[in-house]
């Protein structure tokens, strides 16, 4: 995978958010204090966004039910330079006809989250508060829009009967990618702790698999989309696939 220059944003906002529903005394996004995930140190907005412009690649790790961190995401996707492109975990790869379809008018919003199944991705109909303004922004400004993530079946079959089982020919092999062999130690730990001490290792395993062939899809999507031309490439995605050199930043 080429080299990027990389930055991942988790959302560590001086702002009071509503979880699910917007409160109309919610202050603006680019008035909330970001803080810089390594120093601590609160970042200026026009700080923030000179930092998204030098990048690459851009990850904003999210806490998938927080509304204020969507918010600021808007904002960024917004003030992004061109040529910026979106990608995203809540979309998988085999989805991108539907998302094109979209793109070019073939379908409303509506058919749209339905053939996605994607209305009520991070709570009940939260699609059209959180992602969908992501997506409108992105595609309003000439941007591509990729659906970044593994087919959740293919996953699922990987953790129940193993990675060698999945399909091998094109073009349902290109839905997926499979982790590659970085120390990804550090990671695997913090997983098998969220898991809880009782977990069995076998058990564990099976799981940690599934999250990184997660990890390794929207790494390799990512990266695919900087490739095609998209400065900065920005991926909307979980916090935990990125904070502290989650498995997607090993990618």
């Amino acid at each position: 995978m080429m080299m990027l220059r990389l930055i991942g944003l988790l959302f560590l906002v001086g702002c009071s958010s509503s979880m699910v529903t917007r409160d109309a005394e919610s202050p603006l996004p680019r008035a909330c204090v970001i803080f810089d995930g390594e120093s601590g140190e609160a970042l200026t907005w026009s700080t923030l966004m000179e930092r998204v412009e030098r990048a690459d690649a851009v990850m904003l790790g999210e806490r998938h039910d927080d509304l204020m961190g969507h918010l600021v995401q808007h904002a960024i996707l917004e003030d992004a330079p061109n040529p910026s492109g979106l990608a995203l975990e809540m979309l998988e790869r085999d989805e991108q006809p539907l998302l094109d379809d979209f793109r070019d008018g073939l379908i409303d919003q509506t058919t749209f989250q339905e053939l996605t199944e994607s209305t009520n991705w991070a709570g009940v109909e939260t699609w059209e508060t959180f992602y969908q303004p992501a997506i409108d922004v992105v595609l309003r400004r000439g941007g591509p829009v990729v659906a970044a993530n593994a087919p959740r079946r293919y996953v699922r079959h990987a953790r129940i009967e193993g990675k060698s089982t999945l399909p091998t020919d094109q073009p349902r092999s290109l839905w997926f990618d499979l982790p590659s062999n970085v120390d990804d130690s550090l990671y695997r730990k913090k997983f098998f702790d969220l898991m809880g001490e009782g977990t069995d290792p076998s058990v564990g395993n099976q799981f940690f698999l599934a999250q990184r062939i997660w990890d390794a899809s929207m790494g390799k999507s990512l990266a695919d989309l900087r490739a095609s031309g998209a400065q900065p490439a920005i991926l909307l995605v979980g916090g935990f696939h990125v904070v502290d050199q989650g498995g997607t930043v090993l990618e």
